[in-house]
């Protein structure tokens, strides 16, 4: 099967943010405008099964970050499944979501605003109005938890909003690299019950950190529906905010606190999780999702058949000498291995040099990047290199270390 192209995935960015809005915000709306929702967890177990609901319908799409936080994050610590050039267009597609979801709200509950609005002597974008603004963007403290006034915002200084949203998001995102890490051998990934785990995190986040914040959490769902309350009426009520930084500090504190909370689980929890790996200079992998000794098995979609040789083949040294066995292979996965592009052709001298410096022992393989093995490994990004649990796109520039040290390990396994 096929990756989506960016502007599939881009789509179901856009339509993911669409209806985390829509549903999460909308919960806010009902429970600020009527009442009709009591208690914060009613609010936020909406926001959990919304969340849930929604990576379900689009994450074999897109993978659901519906989050520029979770984006940004992926792109630093997963870069091989989610490279930077993608980061821009899931953010602008995250927003056009958000600002529709925000627009069709708009109209369902404008009235009803009003009419909140004459029932608590509010006057839309003057000081206090942030209590009818509050189902588009956010405020600390939250106004309908501590009021308005100057007493409310003496309790949540600006440090410590921005302190709140970063330890949010920093949960969130640790939790996220949790139960998406294929080495988390207790990560529900086969059973396909992490979106569900997911929506939880954030409805338990929601619960203790929204009296403070509103839990944000996530730069496009404030600042997309706070966009469109300023053009509503609020003005400077919303954007820049009552303070003059509400704006920046829900955009700021969560991609921080995204890169913090995944750097945490990346460099305290991973390093300890019980998958096999391949340590090279220090650096960890990505576990593999095969036990050792199939690394040298075909990788065919449904209908083809393998003609590359398994590692009980022998293969003669460059030098002439008598043939040695093939302990280990190079896996290059391609979008099409039969007319490989530049940056593939670039991709496979560099294996074929690598594989060289062990005298036959290791060869290379063109596998096509749509095969389950490619799926398995998570190979996004054409071309891509696999060897035993190393996996990197091939463009990256430490690939030829890594593939030596790599190498060597499982030269050394196979020969074992």
């Amino acid at each position: 099967m096929r990756q989506p192209s960016l502007f599939g995935q881009m789509q179901g960015e856009l339509v993911g943010s669409f209806l985390l809005v829509f549903f999460g915000t909308g919960s806010v709306a009902v429970a600020v405008l009527t009442g009709a929702h009591e208690g914060l967890w009613q609010v936020a177990t909406v926001w959990g099964f919304a969340i849930g609901l929604t990576i379900y319908a689009v994450g074999a799409v897109s993978g659901a970050h519906l989050n520029p936080a979770v984006s940004v994050a992926m792109a630093v610590f997963r870069g091989h499944e989610f490279p930077w050039r993608r980061v821009g267009p899931y953010v602008a597609a995250q927003m056009v979501g958000g600002i529709l979801a925000s627009l069709l709200l708009l109209g369902m509950f404008g009235a009803t605003c009003e009419h909140f609005e004459t029932q608590h002597q509010l006057v839309r974008g003057q000081p206090g109005s942030q209590l009818s603004a509050m189902w588009f963007g956010e405020y600390f403290p939250n106004p309908a938890v501590y009021g308005t006034d100057a007493t409310a915002l003496s309790q949540v200084s600006v440090v410590g909003g921005f302190f709140g949203e970063l330890v949010g998001t920093a949960l969130l995102l640790f939790f996220i690299m949790a139960l998406t890490d294929k080495c988390n051998k207790l990560a529900p990934l086969e059973t396909n019950f992490h979106p569900f785990l997911i929506g939880f995190v954030v409805a338990c986040i929601i619960s203790i950190v929204a009296p403070l914040t509103q839990a944000g959490l996530n730069p496009m769902r404030d600042f997309a529906p706070r966009l469109v309350s300023y053009f509503a009426g609020w003005g400077a009520i919303a954007l820049p905010g009552p303070r003059g930084c509400e704006w920046w500090v829900y955009i700021v504190a969560p991609l921080l606190g995204g890169i913090l909370g995944a750097f945490v689980y990346q460099t305290l929890v991973l390093p300890h999780q019980t998958g096999e790996r391949i340590a090279a200079g220090g650096e960890r992998s990505e576990c593999a999702l095969f036990q050792p000794g199939m690394e040298g098995l075909g990788c065919c979609p449904p209908g083809r058949t393998s003609t590359t040789p398994s590692l009980a083949d022998e293969a003669p040294v460059p030098n002439g000498g008598p043939p040695v066995q093939v302990v280990a292979y190079i896996r290059l996965f391609l979008a099409d291995p039969g007319n490989p592009s530049g940056p593939a052709l670039a991709a496979l001298s560099r294996a074929e040099a690598a594989a060289r410096r062990f005298g036959g022992r290791v060869g290379v393989r063109l596998l096509p990047l749509d095969c389950a093995e490619a799926q398995e490994l998570g190979a996004a990004v054409e071309p891509t290199v696999a060897v035993g649990d190393l996996i990197l796109a091939a463009g990256q520039p430490p690939l030829a270390g890594h593939l030596v040290r790599a190498l060597e390990a499982a030269v050394k396994e196979g020969s074992a």
